[in-house]
């Protein structure tokens, strides 16, 4: 399935998503309370430097959404715990110390 394809087919639903770049290297986690929205306001057009230098380097989206909410940000703290991403600007620890949404 194609990037735009699996945008075209987000669902509208809680979750953490991972964004990969051609050598399928992470470079962004997140959560959303709606993945559908928050996926696809990273492909809108922005004056930010660094958001639009994200998104020329994504190639994939990889979805965990179908999980209780506390092991969502489990799985999404760990990741963050395993790889360093230039794009992750709070460090680390920040999705496992910030609220559940």
């Amino acid at each position: 399935m194609t990037l735009a394809e699996k945008l075209a087919n987000l669902p509208a639903q809680p979750g953490c998503y991972l964004y990969r770049d051609k050598q399928n290297k992470i470079l962004y986690v997140g959560k959303a309370k709606n993945l559908r929205n928050r996926v696809r306001h990273y492909f809108q057009a922005t004056p930010d430097v660094r958001l639009h230098d994200l998104v020329s380097r994504i190639a994939d989206v990889e979805l965990f959404g179908l999980l209780p909410m506390p092991v969502l940000i489990m799985v999404a703290a760990t990741i963050l715990a395993a790889f360093w991403m230039r794009y992750s600007a709070r460090g680390r620890a920040s999705i496992a110390t910030t609220r559940c949404f």
